[in-house]
This record gives C-alpha cells, structure tokens and sequence, in this order.
C-alpha cells in the first residue's frame, strides 16, 4: 500500500515536470524565471522597461510619420496649383484686354480657393497647420477671408496701395487686426513629439507660415480683380495681376523651403524609426538569452523523464498488472 501510494506520489511529480518541460519546448521560455535570473530581477524589468517604451516611440514615429507625409502632401498640392498662376498673371499684365485679366483673375480665385482648402486638410482626425489646436480648422473658409480683406482694405485708391494694404494685413501681428487675428484660427505651433530615446520629431509649420502667407497674398490680390476692384481702370488692374503674379511666385520660393523643412522631419523621424528597429532587437535578444530554454537541454530533460515514466510504469504494471493504457490514464 505505502509502495503504491509513493509510486502515485512520484507518477504525479513526473507528469508535472513533462508538462513543464513540454510547454518550454513549445514556448521556448524557461517556465521559472526566478531561477533563470537566480532572484535578481533588475536586468530583466529593465529590459521589459526598455521594450515597453519602445513600443510608445512606435507608435509616436507612426503618427510622425504619417503627419509629416500628410503635410508633404498638402504642400505639394499647393505648390503644384500655384506653379503655372504666377507667370500667368504676371503675362496677363503686359495685355491691352480687360477680358485676358479678367479670365486670369478668376483662375487665380479658383487656386486661392483650393489652396486655402488645402491648407485646411485634414487627415485622421487632425488639422495639419492648425498647430496645437489640431481638432479646427487653421483658416476661415476662403470667402470669408477675402470678404474680411476687403473691408480692411476698402480704403486703397491705386494698385500700389492697395498691395500695401494687402500685404499689410496678411503680415500683422497678433493683437494687428489682420490675419492672425481675423483668418487664423489655429493655435502655437505643436511641441515636439518625442519618436526615440534620443530624437524629437518638430513641426512647426502652421498656416502662419510665411510660404502660405506670400502665396496667399498675390492670390488674394488676383482674386480682388475677380470680385470686381478697379473695375474700368485698365492701368490699374493690370499693375495690380502684375504684382499678384510676382507675389505668388515669391510665395513658391518661401514653399519650397518649407517642404524642405517637412521633408527633413521626415528623414528625422525615418532614422529615428531604423535605431528604434535595431534597439529592439538587441533588447528582445538580451531578453532571450536571460528566459530563453536552452533547447538541447530541454530535449535532455524531457527524454530522461519519459525514461523514468517507463520505468515507473514497469514497476507499478508488476504489482497491479496495470496496462500501460489504463496507467496512463
């Protein structure tokens, strides 16, 4: 009776250790941590620290990354409208014909249109130039800022003084009543978003931007020649689409810049997403070596305990005449 009970006692303890090693052989972790690491656990929660913070700057980098691609986007769309208008209103100063300007002019008012569109896109959720007050959009609808231009510059009787008002009102400063005051909407620029244990990812660019602001203008100005100013006045009409042309291309110079600056956030947060990449692998590998099962011994182990089942179960099968089956069960 006693013989039996020990060989139950010990039958159970070998099944146990056959999961164990079982499940070690399927998961390829060592299923006592604490012996693994001999009770010190402080290389291995910093490893398990480090691993849980790299999974944040995944995710921050993603969103960098598809933030800074959306903005590259959206500055190529205004770019791309506002390539040919440029020299085109400047080609449409040198004519004789109210009819050229004026066709010219509502060209220009259709891009002013989609460029204020575009800067007000919107991509999951976020105003890209809206800064830190992503969830509105950085500017009134174009209508709305060309009716508030006008009025504040109603006062202007030549085309010179008029680009002077214009240009005037889009470079105010807060507190100036123009622009930021009365066409932006958005907030400060955004803090930079941290994507690596050593890198920051910046976006500073908001509809503030000086490249937004000179495309803005000579469209504007155009726009105003659409809607009427200086109806009749061929002379001024035509140094005014003149001088819109001039300030549009201007404007794509100061864009250009800005892609530039958007395109090195881009490689910035790319680079930052390569270190985090090779980080991670050297922490999942120093992990690894810590709780990793050691598969030869493993295999070892698990032949030595099947080796003692077979034993055990000849033994018991001698005094109960139990078959294997039945034993097993």
């Amino acid at each position: 009776m006693v013989k039996a009970h020990t060989f139950r006692q010990h039958n159970t303890q070998l099944k146990q250790l056959s999961l164990r090693l079982t499940d070690e052989m399927v998961s390829g972790r060592v299923s006592d941590v604490a012996k693994a690491v001999q009770g010190d656990y402080s290389t291995l929660a910093g490893i398990e620290r480090s691993l849980h913070n790299m999974d944040a700057f995944d995710t921050a980098s993603a969103e960098a990354e598809q933030m800074a691609s959306a903005m590259q986007s959206a500055l190529k769309t205004i770019q791309d409208a506002t390539f040919e208008i440029g020299g085109t209103l400047v080609s449409a100063s040198t004519t004789t014909s109210d009819i050229m300007i004026d066709t010219n002019a509502e060209k220009a008012y259709g891009v002013f249109k989609a460029v204020v569109s575009a800067i007000n896109t919107n991509t999951t959720g976020r105003y890209l130039f809206a800064g830190k007050d992503f969830d509105t959009a950085p500017l009134v609808d174009a209508e709305t800022l060309l009716t508030t231009l006008e009025t504040a510059t109603a006062g202007a009787t030549s085309a010179a003084a008029l680009e002077a008002a214009v240009s005037a009102w889009f470079d105010a400063p807060a507190g100036g009543g123009g622009f930021v005051d009365t066409a932006y909407l958005g907030g400060v620029a955004m803090d930079p978003v941290r994507v690596s244990e050593t890198d920051t990812a910046t976006f500073g660019v908001t509809a503030l931007d000086s490249g937004f602001r000179d495309t803005l203008k000579g469209l504007a100005m155009a726009s105003m020649l659409a809607r009427g100013a200086f109806a009749g006045d061929l002379d001024a009409r035509s140094e005014l689409i003149q001088t819109a042309g001039e300030k549009v291309i201007t404007g794509q110079d100061a864009l250009t810049y800005t892609r530039a600056e958007v395109g090195w956030t881009e490689g910035h947060v790319s680079d930052a997403q390569t270190q985090n990449s090779s980080q991670r692998i050297a922490l999942e590998l120093a992990r690894s070596k810590i709780v990793e099962a050691d598969p030869y011994e493993t295999a070892t182990a698990m032949e030595a305990v099947q080796t003692q089942i077979e034993t055990l179960y000849t033994l018991t099968a001698r005094l109960s005449e139990l078959s294997f089956t039945d034993y097993m069960r």
